[in-house]
């Protein structure tokens, strides 16, 4: 049996169902599929942050945005993650901010905190410093933007971690702004030093 291979497929219209092995955007949103993939990004030689920006982060189409970061690694030992947000695609930075979370320990104990509340442009999310011993210590994150067509930010993030000591951690962060505007920019980076390594994956929710 032979095999077919498609490059373009077309409605008696001519609008677009799939172009060059893909369909479209557009497409899938006017078909009511919930969630798209509309980035990928991998970094593996070391950069001081990963910007999503407007063409990606792109509120006209999408109301809420999940990103998942795989792998996460610093080049400096023991940083935090941080995140921070603009309106204008990176020129200004939201500052009318809050930020909170809650972690725990996987082991016979009942090891757990609470992050203490921040404030500002720049925040830990969550505010718990992440190691870079090779393959003991790589981490993931979920984060979920809601209502991102409206005026305030509001942000849910997840982290997992093996820290070099193979114990887990669970920490769960949540952060606001106030800044009365609706956001087209987000921008990850470590507190100081690079991002070693990690993946990013950004999809649109319909």
């Amino acid at each position: 049996m032979g095999t077919l291979k498609v490059d373009n497929i077309q409605t008696e219209s001519g609008s677009a169902i799939i172009t060059n092995g893909a369909i479209p955007a557009a497409q899938l949103r006017s078909s009511g599929v919930g969630k798209i993939l509309l980035n990928t990004t991998t970094i593996s030689t070391g950069t001081a942050n990963v910007a999503f920006n407007s063409s990606i982060i792109d509120t006209a189409n999408y109301k809420n945005f999940e990103i998942i970061a795989n792998g996460m690694s610093p080049a400096t030992d023991a940083q935090a993650f941080q995140m921070k947000v603009s309106y204008d695609n990176g020129s200004t930075f939201f500052s009318d901010g809050y930020h909170g979370g809650v972690y725990s320990r996987f082991d016979n104990t009942t090891t757990g905190g609470q992050s203490p509340q921040q404030t500002g442009t720049s925040i830990g999310v969550p505010s718990f410093t992440i190691g870079n011993a090779d393959y003991k210590e790589k981490t993931d994150f979920h984060y979920y933007f809601y209502n991102c067509d409206e005026s305030t930010v509001r942000v849910v993030g997840t982290m997992i971690q093996r820290n070099a000591n193979t114990y887990h951690y669970l920490c769960t962060t949540g952060a606001v702004w106030n800044d009365n505007q609706i956001m087209n920019y987000i921008d990850f980076r470590f507190a100081s030093g690079n991002i070693a390594a990690g993946t990013f994956k950004v999809y649109g929710m319909v």
